[in-house]
């Protein structure tokens, strides 16, 4: 695990929904805990979305439970309007 050093920025980070299930998946399953405790110890600056929170509906409970957890040290994204236009801006160039 990386520690911070005094002098560098905590990083910010998006966590979609394959983060919170890397957890309880063999290949990713240590660094996805690993990075969950740099959230835990405010190393890390975690953000997600109300469109992750969404999907973990649907995730086993598992992944629900690790989800639950990390929401008291993550700000969760909601979708605006400017969002989805920008989606619908970058599609339209595919």
């Amino acid at each position: 695990m990386k520690i911070v050093n005094d002098n560098e920025k905590i990083k910010k980070i998006y966590a979609d929904t394959s983060v919170y299930g890397g957890v309880k998946d063999t290949e990713f399953s240590i660094p996805s805990s690993e990075f969950f405790v740099q959230v835990k110890h405010g190393l890390v600056d975690l953000h997600t979305s109300a469109v992750v929170r969404e999907e973990i509906l649907s995730a086993p409970e598992s992944i629900r439970r690790t989800f639950d957890e990390m929401l008291e040290y993550a700000d969760v994204l909601e979708v605006t309007a400017e969002a989805l236009q920008l989606q619908r801006d970058i599609l339209k160039q595919k």
